[in-house]
C-alpha cells in the first residue's frame, strides 16, 4: 500500500468534484472557491516571494496564516498551476514579513474536499427503519473543569491531597 498525501492540487480537486457530481466546470470551481472562502476546506500554500519587500521563501504555510480573499472567485485562481493569480496576504509569521506574497502552490485538504463537496454515501443510501436515531440535544460540556481536573491529576498522580474535593468532582 502506498501513502497518499492528504493534500491535493486545485486541478485534482476540481476533477474529483466534477467526476463525482453532475456539476459543470464553472459550478464546481465556484463551489470550491466558496468552500475555501468559508474555510470549510483546509489549505496550505508554498511561498515564493514577497510582493513588496525584498524577501523570498519556500516555506509551506497553513491556512490559518493566510488571509483568503473574499469573495474568492474562480478567476482568482490558476487552476492548472494550482495557485492564486494575485498575491495573498500572510499574517505575521517571523522571520517572514507579513503582507502580500506570491504563492508557488496552493493545495487543498483531500478529506475536506470529499466531506464538503462530494455527495455523501449515507445521503445516497436508502434509510433503514432500524437505524439508530441520534438525538439532536446539545451535550453539555465543562472544558475548564475538565482541564483543571486533568492538571490536578498530573500534579497529584496517586491521590488528591484534599478529600473534600474528591467527592465533589468524581475523582
Amino acid at each position: 500500500m502506498t501513502y497518499t498525501s492528504k493534500w491535493e492540487s486545485l486541478s485534482d480537486a476540481l476533477d474529483r468534484v466534477m467526476q463525482s457530481t453532475d456539476l459543470s466546470r464553472e459550478q464546481a470551481e465556484t463551489d470550491i472557491c466558496r468552500a475555501i472562502s468559508d474555510r470549510a476546506i483546509g489549505i496550505q500554500a508554498k511561498l515564493v516571494r514577497h510582493a513588496i519587500r525584498f524577501q523570498t521563501s519556500h516555506l509551506v504555510v497553513g491556512g490559518s496564516n493566510l488571509h483568503i480573499p473574499t469573495p474568492l472567485e474562480p478567476h482568482d485562481l490558476d487552476w492548472q498551476q494550482s495557485r492564486p493569480t494575485n498575491p495573498w496576504f500572510i499574517r505575521d509569521l517571523p522571520p517572514l514579513h507579513s503582507g502580500p506574497w506570491h504563492l508557488e502552490l496552493l493545495e487543498l485538504s483531500r478529506p475536506d474536499v470529499i466531506r464538503e463537496l462530494l455527495p455523501s454515501q449515507q445521503a445516497l443510501a436508502p434509510t433503514s427503519s432500524k437505524a439508530p436515531v441520534e438525538s439532536n440535544r446539545k451535550k453539555r460540556t465543562a472544558p475548564k473543569l475538565d482541564a483543571a481536573k486533568a492538571a490536578l491529576r498530573e500534579l497529584f498522580p496517586r491521590a488528591f491531597p484534599l478529600k473534600m474535593f474528591c467527592s465533589t468532582t468524581n475523582w
